[in-house]
């Protein structure tokens, strides 16, 4: 997480919307998928929602992806 820079971008999906109310304050865009924090009952974060149509931009704009 400390490399990660302006030009970076993190995606929280699946069980991992749940550390979106624990992300420190990052150097880089944070979002959160929308239909994985609905699905959890996930209401409070600060990181912007992302649905399908961000997902398939985030996908083109940021390559290579890293899953973790």
């Amino acid at each position: 997480m400390a490399l990660l820079s302006a030009q970076h971008a993190v995606l929280l999906m699946g069980d991992g919307v749940y550390l979106a109310p624990h992300l420190p304050e990052l150097r880089c865009r944070c979002y959160i998928y929308s239909l994985d924090a609905t699905v959890r009952g996930i209401r409070n974060y600060e990181q912007q929602l992302a649905d399908d149509t961000m997902l398939v931009t985030l996908s083109h704009t940021h390559s290579p992806w890293v899953v973790w």
